[in-house]
């Protein structure tokens, strides 16, 4: 079921300076969106630019303005893009090196890193590790940092996502 619609537009790409962008609106909010989206919250940056609806928006031949026209509020704005500003902003979310890559998405699980879901995550990952071993056996386990993509539909079984069959023979494709 369709909740929300938005419309995009792409600028920049691999000619420009600064990384492909989308530029979004949703009904109030005009944003912009690193490519391509991963979820990580650093990469979206938007605002209220319309206090009812946005009902249309264009970006100009430029690529450097968007203008929006209002419902309600019976205007025309134009605001001016700054890709620097969602640079600027993914920069300073990844800070913190091999310990903070996962930070920008921890942010957004209720309880952050040491959060009851982070925990149910890891208390699965190493099952699943333990199940791919063999659970008869008295040798002792090794638990890595991988996972064996065979056991992936299940963990994600665990944790509330319940793929197709499709998704589970392909996991590499969802």
């Amino acid at each position: 079921m369709c909740t929300t619609r938005c419309s995009s537009q792409t600028i920049g790409g691999p000619a420009a300076t600064a990384p492909a962008t989308a530029v979004y609106a949703t009904q109030r909010r005009l944003g912009l969106q690193c490519l391509p989206p991963d979820g990580n919250p650093f990469k979206n940056v938007a605002m209220i630019v319309h206090p009812v609806k946005i009902m249309s928006f264009v970006i100009s031949p430029c690529e450097e303005f968007v203008f929006t026209c209002g419902a309600q509020d019976q205007s025309v704005l134009m605001w001016r893009i700054n890709q620097e500003a969602v640079g600027t902003l993914l920069e300073d979310g990844l800070q913190g090196g091999e310990q903070g890559a996962l930070e920008p998405w921890l942010l957004s699980v209720e309880g952050g890193r040491e959060g009851w879901l982070v925990q149910t995550m890891r208390d699965m990952f190493c099952y699943a590790q333990m199940l791919h071993q063999g659970t008869l056996s008295t040798e002792p386990r090794f638990i890595t940092d991988m996972l064996p993509v065979c056991e992936l539909p299940d963990v994600m079984r665990a944790l509330g996502f319940f793929p197709s069959q499709s998704q589970a023979r392909c996991p590499a494709s969802t």
